[in-house]
């Protein structure tokens, strides 16, 4: 009898998490899953009932790894919740690029646990207490784009001294923001 490896569950996600890394989720098939962590497809199906449930289970472990990265962190505003997601684009570039920016899966996935995260810190501020939710939805838009705008430049390590500035800049931005929506 040929001795068989087994292939645990936390593996096969590990090699799918690489997979979507490295060529996302467009080419995401159980044959390149297989080959990231060199066995066959069997272990894939015996874990998965199928493809669509092994995605499912992919994404759930993405935004598990994104996650732990920013509930480890601590963050007291928005300028320093910005400062995490750019934390995460500096130590993990490849990640923050496939995950936040090019991914189409991926993409509103982060967006939405990114924007769960900046409502519960929002709500907390008390500067925010009388926003309404639209100007609510519109402040996370302003800090979306802005952050991304960052992250990208740390991820492909292009930030300068001026990293006081940018904090400085996000400041700004919200109080006016805010001035405009107390007006």
């Amino acid at each position: 009898m040929v001795r068989t490896k087994k292939i645990y569950r936390e593996q096969l996600l590990q090699g799918a998490y690489q997979l979507v890394v490295d060529e996302g989720f467009k080419h995401f098939h159980a044959r390149k899953v297989a080959k990231v962590i060199a066995c066959s497809t069997q272990p894939i199906y015996r874990e998965f009932e199928n493809l669509t449930i092994f995605k499912t289970a992919t994404s759930e472990y993405i935004i598990q790894t994104v996650e732990q990265f920013l509930t480890d962190k601590e963050r007291s505003d928005l300028p320093s919740f910005s400062e995490v997601i750019c934390q995460y684009a500096e130590k993990k570039p490849a990640e923050f690029e496939r995950f936040f920016l090019q991914d189409e899966t991926c993409r509103p996935l982060m967006r939405e646990l990114i924007g769960i995260h900046f409502k519960n810190l929002v709500v907390s501020l008390p500067e925010y207490q009388t926003i309404s939710s639209e100007r609510l939805d519109q402040l996370f838009d302003l800090f979306w784009f802005y952050t991304l705008g960052k992250a990208a430049q740390r991820a492909h390590a292009q930030a300068d001294d001026e990293e006081l500035a940018v904090h400085i800049s996000l400041n700004e931005v919200t109080n006016l923001f805010m001035q405009e929506v107390t007006s």
